[in-house]
């Protein structure tokens, strides 16, 4: 099993516990663990993800807390990382988007490649939506 922790961050200039990522993601020792340090995540906003073994998680998102702790960084819940997805225009699947919730009722049908040439499972079902129109807008 693995964690995740999800870590605001200031500009991305600075390093998390000593390591730079600019873009993408490193192999690192955090907290004396092996994780995965990114620069990813579901926000919008910059910072980092940290994946480790599970049993890991824990001492790993107690050394973050207190990296941030002069920083600011506070625990929050999935709540704010919706509220800055929502913002960011980022869906999550089973919630704007499921099997009856296209992308175009998400208001996300600007990332639908219906161009010529283009083929993906659901093309056509999308396609029809389009020209019919999205009867039902988030």
């Amino acid at each position: 099993m693995t964690a995740i922790s999800a870590v605001p961050a200031p500009p991305r200039s600075t390093p998390l516990h000593g390591v730079h990522v600019e873009l993408g993601a490193t192999m690192t020792d955090f907290a004396g663990r092996d994780c995965l340090l990114a620069r990813t995540g579901y926000t919008g906003e910059d910072g980092f993800e940290i994946f480790c073994a599970a049993p890991d998680g824990p001492a790993i998102w107690a050394a973050a807390l207190a990296e941030g702790a002069g920083h600011g960084l506070v625990p929050t819940g999935l709540a704010c990382r919706d509220t800055l997805r929502l913002e960011a225009g980022m869906p999550l699947y089973g919630h704007e988007l499921t099997r009856e919730l296209t992308p175009y009722a998400a208001n996300l049908g600007r990332v639908v490649a219906l161009r010529e040439g283009s083929d993906f499972v659901g093309r056509d079902a999308l396609a029809a939506r389009s020209e019919a129109g999205e009867p039902r807008r988030l």
